[in-house]
């Protein structure tokens, strides 16, 4: 039996591979990249900031 991340994981494959042979996938993949780095290096630079602010500030919670 296949577990469930594989059977999505193909049905996924196959509805990218359908999308890239239209040529509609590639902006939107570059896109979302870029999204998706930008939201990280954020997400870590709160996270650095929300450290430091705790120990400035210990009787404020997250």
């Amino acid at each position: 039996m296949l577990h469930l991340n594989q059977y999505n994981r193909s049905v996924i494959d196959r509805r990218n591979a359908s999308l890239f042979k239209k040529g509609l996938s590639k902006n939107f993949f570059k896109k979302s990249f870029i999204k998706n780095v930008t939201i990280g290096v954020i997400n870590r630079r709160n996270a650095s900031l929300l450290q430091k602010g705790l120990s400035e500030n210990p009787h404020v919670t997250a």
